[in-house]
């Protein structure tokens, strides 16, 4: 076997292997979200945006209930997250829009 067929059997098994471990969706818990990790995240993320939890929190709300961002920007902060197999090689992550002038969430949106 060629090291380009070798290759390719592997990127093949590997992607598969991704696939399998994909996170399955479960409802939002905000201390395993707090103390999860980013797969763990990823498995609450469509039941807290479907529910709409976050909108018109304040950020002393928000961190209450999803603890200290692992990202944050001027009107936005960031939690990494794994939704699909290909966050476990890309960063992936939920971000939380706030309004500038009320200062609450106006929404959220996953970067995957």
């Amino acid at each position: 076997m060629t090291s380009l067929h070798l290759t390719c059997v592997l990127s093949v098994l590997c992607i598969i292997t991704s696939a399998c471990l994909a996170a399955s969706a479960k409802p939002f818990n905000s201390q395993e979200w707090i103390r999860g990790t980013p797969s763990a995240r990823g498995q609450m993320v469509q039941d807290l945006s479907d529910r709409k939890m976050l909108i018109n929190k304040s950020k002393t709300e928000v961190e209450a209930l999803l603890g200290k961002p692992d990202g944050q920007h001027l009107a936005m902060w960031e939690y990494n997250v794994v939704t699909i197999p290909r966050c476990y090689f890309w960063d992936c992550r939920m971000e939380v829009s706030f309004d500038e002038n009320t200062g609450k969430v106006e929404g959220i949106a996953v970067s995957d």
